[in-house]
């Protein structure tokens, strides 16, 4: 087996485990497909969550290869046996293909940020749709923007 699959499959499992044992687990982001909410280095707060429980707004994160993703639920599906839920980062063009409810990890619940905690809410502030429809139409937009967020980060921790 791969090395680095195995590595990305100790690390779900041991997430899982925490989030069964304790409930909640913070994962630290390293991403841009959910600005404006969520800015690389932002910590969030994830709740142990049934996938059944989820619904259109919520914040999922899920595994993706051998990385966690974080991104809004756009709708929910069910035919006959089989359920599936889309999911979609509020900077990104497009959808994320389907998953099953079971791959749900959890539900973000709060985001972490220089010391302040903010609600990972169902729907975007108006200032904030604004900035995710920008972003949407301009991944290079986001990438610069998650850039010069990092460095300013860096530069706030160093004075």
């Amino acid at each position: 087996m791969d090395a680095t699959v195995n590595a990305a499959n100790v690390k779900c499992d041991l997430a899982r485990e925490t989030l069964r044992t304790c409930g909640s687990l913070r994962l630290k982001t390293n991403g841009w497909s959910m600005l404006p909410l969520i800015w690389p280095g932002d910590v969030i707060v994830l709740e142990s969550s049934q996938g059944s429980q989820v619904m259109a707004g919520d914040i999922v994160v899920f595994r993706h290869e051998s990385r966690f993703v974080a991104h809004r639920v756009i709708e929910r599906h069910s035919k006959a046996a089989t359920e599936w839920v889309v999911t979609q980062g509020d900077a990104l063009a497009t959808p994320d293909a389907p998953i099953r409810p079971h791959q749900i990890l959890g539900k973000v619940s709060s985001v972490l940020r220089n010391g302040r905690c903010y609600d990972a809410k169902h729907s975007l502030r108006r200032s904030e749709r604004g900035l995710a429809t920008f972003l949407r139409r301009s991944q290079r937009a986001a990438r610069a923007m998650a850039r010069v967020h990092v460095v300013l980060h860096k530069i706030r921790k160093s004075s």
